[in-house]
């Protein structure tokens, strides 16, 4: 196995476990949106300002789709 690959792999096992974890803390998030969290944070963005982003984007989301059934 070439280093490449077992780059690949390992970042493939983090995705799994953090996704694991967030099904744990019941976070809804699915795997991409965890990817894309990952890439947000390495790309500098704080974790706290991205936590506070996605509970924002969470409780719209649910305004959102109560409003649409009325």
């Amino acid at each position: 196995m070439s280093d490449q690959e077992s780059s690949v792999d390992k970042a493939k096992r983090v995705l799994d476990v953090l996704y694991d974890m967030s099904e744990v803390v019941n976070a809804g998030l699915n795997p991409e949106a965890i990817g894309t969290c990952v890439e947000l944070l390495e790309a500098g963005v704080k974790p706290r300002a991205l936590a506070k982003i996605i509970k924002t984007l969470k409780k719209d989301a649910k305004i959102q789709r109560l409003n649409s059934k009325n």
